[in-house]
């Protein structure tokens, strides 16, 4: 038997193939083939003749029968297209990611290709160690008839149309009505909803405070608040009210009751992917996009957890018999060892007998196991510094279920007097528990009380109780009510939040971090990193795609929530493709109908700044919030992000690329944070892309005369045997290509801002090459007309000084320097005139002093010609506190 194993990208490619080639290859000869994710997809609406005409012009809805798949990476295709030919394949196995995008991946190759007829195996994945790896290689299943797999592609058939069928046929809908692009999306619509209605609800909020009486006791001192007759806090809009209850208390208080409870806090469930995301949002500051390309590295490259992108909080009953064995791994994590060796045989035991943890059936509903170690910890040493993060995250969690529960005695007194109730609570922790390997929880104990003893009361008082905003999303917050979307519900709507809760919220764990940076990176949604409005803003734009949607039920979380069901319900064979997709097909009908009778704000391009002609169809191209984009769309699709690896681009960046010009060379960050130089072209599909390392001249080498190439950091002489090469990044200033030009002919810069020295400082010069070598090149003296106050001789004046003519020859040592405290302020040939005639220039203001004080000042010219200074100030100003 041959086999063909397609996997989801290189990296795990690399991995499956090593742990099978080490084996005793037990299901015979396997070639591997490395996919890139989606290399195929379905065609937009332009490729079908009906629909390539003006967006204006189409007629709606469309809807294609069939659905034609298209190719999207072509080199891969053709690839896999000759590799299937050469070879005559006994069968093919899957190897893409062990979900519904994965099976969907290999769906559409299956489509274009046309590889129905070949036997086809899923390999299903949980970690990527060898042992891992064979395992799942053991325990192939039939792609094309295991229930499990089935679902799994008929989930993303119907997601993929569905997802087709709303984008296209609303965004066309929207646009051409609007005027303006709106990208309307099944899950990212409801997304920016919950965005919008988080400021609204922020921006139109009123502080209100209430005030609660309260009493303070003493022999013991306990804190009361007021309570109703139900046990409910008690508080008063008006103040006077409140106060007036103060004055009917008798300044002794009785206790009425007195109880104390014993609670158990478990240990927390283990990580799903949603969780982890929030957590390390809070925690680390992490986006949520951030902390999937970290897990995913965890997974991919060091095999240290399992399969990232799960959905499940269990481990599965064969999992579990492993716990021993992936103990051992999390021992050896420095900061966990010593927390490892406390557990004890019976503390695993009771783990895999807690259906808290290990759950079969909840295992079987969402395909994975939970985030835990692999076993494997070759690579720990080898992790950044926010990979470590999050798998102390993960092994800490996993740890945690085999400590025992926080065990906490919680204490209530009830008091009165003259008939009014008050309240006061404590809690003392009797066994920290897991605690131990988290924080452990405050303790505010509450001394012992009998019923009927009496108390005196020292201090009577009113409580304020201030109302506050709602919490602003964060991107890992929103994560989280994308998740729990049954929280932002009426609450009447008891059925519906149950289905709600079903489904999983909107969109798929594994998509919802890129709905949310699509938003972020499409104008609609602003994130402010720090201050006091840190989080999630919506824009300008961001309000009007919403209120131009307005009513339509596209927005609707709940509506998307309830889509989610269905393809669950498809998923899990509770359904049918076919009964799902009339649905879908009825709800594109009826949305397109809600926008008939909805009012659109129009919104044209005038008063958008042009930075050139569109490569694709020679329309100006304008500069929007996020990006640039052809002004002839919707009939033009020409846009490009302004934000690049971290950078964002100019006007003349991207005008030096409609140009057909690369841009100046920039700065760009990659994944792991580190950065490099490069600049970016537009290739000839008209998409952003990085220039050639190299590029000709029209520039001649100064030492050969040969020609010069350059490259992001440098010019050097095309022959190699030659070895100039001249570096454009000089006491951290970056020379322009007129600079370097002037310099390679053998002319001045002239005077550059902006040098910086060994100790931080800033400095202004000239630079020249000579000998092909480049020097500082000094200052050209210029005449004042001014004379030497100590030899009659004229003055010269330089950027950095006013000299004596003689001093050059060292005849005069006569010289002011032009630059005054603070780098900011400089003399001018008048203060020197002034200088000279006066003994003293204007008065100088926002001079700073070494300690970062400002303060203003005369320039005085002291009896030994030299330069003094006569403060104007009685004191100086204090230096800003931040």
């Amino acid at each position: 038997m041959r086999y063909l194993y397609l996997a989801e990208k290189p990296s795990a490619m690399k991995s499956v193939k090593a742990a099978y080639n080490a084996s005793n290859k037990p299901l015979g000869d396997i070639d591997f083939f490395a996919l890139a994710g989606h290399i195929c997809r379905l065609c937009e609406p332009k490729e079908y003749e009906d629909w390539d005409v003006k967006w204006a012009d189409r007629k709606l809805p469309m809807i294609p029968n069939p659905f034609r798949v298209g190719i999207l990476t072509d080199n891969k295709v053709k690839d896999l297209k000759e590799q299937l030919k050469k070879v005559k394949y006994d069968a093919i196995i899957v190897g893409t990611d062990s979900d519904v995008e994965g099976n969907g991946i290999y769906d559409l190759i299956e489509t274009y290709l046309g590889l129905q007829n070949y036997k086809t195996y899923r390999f299903f994945e949980s970690d990527l160690t060898p042992a891992g790896i064979m395992k799942s290689m053991n325990n192939l299943t039939d792609y094309h008839t295991n229930p499990r797999d089935v679902g799994m592609t008929q989930s993303f058939r119907i997601r993929s149309r569905f997802d087709w069928l709303i984008g296209f046929n609303m965004t066309v809908a929207y646009t051409v009505k609007s005027g303006f692009l709106m990208k309307v999306g099944r899950v990212k619509a409801p997304t920016l909803k919950l965005v919008y209605d988080n400021c609204k609800a922020i921006d139109g909020f009123s502080s209100k405070t209430a005030y609660q009486p309260a009493i303070v006791t003493e022999n013991p001192e306990v804190t009361a608040y007021m309570i109703d007759d139900e046990g409910k806090a008690m508080s008063y809009a008006d103040k006077n009210e409140a106060q007036k209850v103060l004055t009917t208390l008798s300044g002794e208080a009785e206790v009425l009751n007195f109880e104390k409870t014993a609670k158990k806090t478990q240990p927390d469930q283990l990580y799903k992917l949603t969780d982890i995301q929030v957590e390390a949002g809070s925690k680390y500051g992490y986006t949520p996009e951030k902390t999937l390309e970290l897990i995913q590295s965890l997974y991919e490259r060091h095999k240290l957890i399992s399969y990232p992108r799960t959905d499940g909080r269990y481990v599965s009953t064969e999992k579990s018999k492993d716990f021993a064995r992936l103990l051992k791994a999390v021992e050896a994590m420095p900061s966990l060892s010593a927390a490892v060796k406390t557990v004890t045989p019976e503390a695993i035991a009771a783990a895999q007998g807690n259906k808290r943890f290990v759950n079969d059936v909840e295992v079987q509903k969402s395909s994975h196991d939970a985030l835990i170690p692999t076993g494997d910890t070759a690579a720990l040493g080898n992790l950044t510094m926010d990979e470590m993060h999050i798998c102390e995250m993960i092994f800490k969690r996993f740890l945690a279920i085999f400590f025992p529960p926080l065990e906490e005695e919680k204490t209530k007194a009830v008091l009165t007097d003259n008939n009014i109730k008050f309240s006061c609570t404590g809690s003392k922790v009797v066994n920290p528990g897991f605690t131990v390997l988290t924080s452990k929880p405050k303790e505010a104990p509450l001394p012992d009380l009998k019923k009927g003893q009496k108390l005196k009361e020292k201090e009577k008082s009113l409580h304020e109780i201030i109302s506050k905003p709602p919490a602003r999303f964060t991107q890992a917050t929103l994560i989280k009510a994308m998740e729990n979307v049954q929280k932002y519900m009426a609450a009447d709507e008891t059925e519906l939040k149950k289905a709600m809760k079903k489904a999983g919220g909107i969109g798929q764990p594994s998509s919802r971090a890129a709905i949310i940076s699509e938003l972020v990176s499409t104008g609609y949604i602003d994130d402010v990193k720090s201050g006091k409005g840190k989080g999630l803003h919506i824009t300008d734009s961001g309000k009007r795609y919403i209120e131009n949607l307005g009513s339509s039920s596209i927005v609707s979380p709940e509506l998307s929530a309830q889509w989610e069901v269905y393809m669950n319900d498809i998923r899990e064979g509770t359904k049918t493709y076919d009964e799902v997709y009339e649905k879908v097909i009825d709800y594109v009908y009826q949305a397109l109908k809600e926008l008939e009778g909805m009012e659109i704000q129009k919104v044209t391009a005038g008063n958008r700044k042009e930075v050139g002609k569109c490569p694709k169809c020679g329309e100006p191209v304008v500069a929007l919030p996020k990006g640039y984009g052809c002004s002839g769309y919707p009939d033009c699709d020409f846009s490009v992000f302004k934000r690049v690896a971290g950078t964002d681009l100019t006007d003349r960046d991207m005008a030096d690329m409609l140009n057909g010009k690369a841009t100046r060379v920039m700065s760009f960050k990659k994944k792991d944070g580190s950065t490099f130089s490069a600049a970016l072209i537009l290739n000839k599909e008209h998409k952003i892309t990085w220039a050639p390392f190299e590029s000709k001249t029209d520039l001649t080498c100064p030492k050969c005369g040969k020609p010069l190439v350059k490259t992001p950091m440098s010019y050097k002489c095309d022959d190699d045997e030659c070895g100039f090469i001249f570096w454009t990044k000089i006491c951290g200033k970056t020379l322009t290509d007129t600079q370097v030009k002037k310099l390679l002919s053998g002319q001045s810069t002239g005077a550059i801002k902006g040098f910086k020295k060994k100790d931080g400082t800033s400095f202004n010069a000239s630079l020249i090459m000579k000998d092909g070598k480049l020097e500082w090149e000094h200052s050209i003296a210029k005449d004042t007309g001014l004379k030497c106050p100590k030899c009659g001789k004229p003055i010269v004046a330089t950027d950095k000084a006013f000299s004596c003519a003689d001093k050059k020859d060292g005849k005069c040592d006569f010289q002011i320097w032009r630059m005054l405290p603070g780098d900011k302020v400089v003399l001018t040939e008048k203060d020197m005139k002034d200088l000279l005639e006066k003994k003293k220039t204007g008065l100088k203001k926002d001079l700073k002093s070494k300690g970062g004080n400002t303060f203003n000042a005369y320039i005085t010219l002291k009896d030994d010609f030299t330069r003094g200074m006569e403060f104007a100030d009685t004191e100086r100003k204090k230096k800003p506190q931040k």
